[in-house]
């Protein structure tokens, strides 16, 4: 279940608390006026008109107790049918982040997806590091923060070129220009 799943029944669960607990106090009253009804035969208008009142409204809030059942109901098994988590609404929120070009993301996410560039590009895990390393430490300077240096698909969510990232077949390594 999702965290704004959770928060959206809860809000909605003591939205109806709300009501139950009036309900509950004016059935209270309402045996009261009851009981001292017996006593006295005779009832004046304001006692009548509140009678009244209060009778329409324990019909109302029964009726509006009703329909946040069906709706709560409805919400706990549309969120339990999504089964989404937390993790699930981050990743979610990070596609939509990934879609943006590529001087418009976030560090962090730049550096993700220079992460998962290199681990395509180079099957070695040593130079892999190496070579991460160094283009980290170039987009934290703000040097790889244009169109000029990383051609970025923002619809794939991928780079498809660092272009001063050389491979030099001479020594079987990657500089960067």
């Amino acid at each position: 279940m999702s965290l704004l799943g959770d928060i959206d029944t809860i809000r909605k669960e003591l939205f109806k608390e709300r009501f139950v607990a009036e309900l509950k106090q004016l059935e209270q009253d309402k045996e009261y006026m009851m009981d001292s009804e017996s006593d006295d035969e005779e009832l004046d208008t304001d006692e009548e008109n509140n009678k009244n009142w209060t009778e329409n409204r324990i019909n109302d809030l029964k009726k509006i107790i009703k329909l946040e059942e069906g709706v709560i109901s409805d919400g706990k098994e549309s969120y339990k049918k999504t089964n989404k988590t937390l993790q699930d609404d981050l990743d979610e929120m990070n596609n939509i982040i990934f879609k943006m070009a590529w001087n418009r993301l976030p560090v962090y996410h730049k550096i993700v997806k220079i992460e998962e560039y290199i681990k395509e590009l180079i099957p070695n895990a040593k130079l892999q590091k190496e070579v991460t390393e160094k283009l980290v430490d170039l987009v934290n300077k703000k040097k790889l923060n244009t169109k000029k240096y990383v051609n970025y698909n923002s619809l794939d969510c991928k780079i498809i070129d660092i272009n001063i990232l050389k491979y030099d077949d001479k020594t079987n390594e990657y500089e960067i220009a």
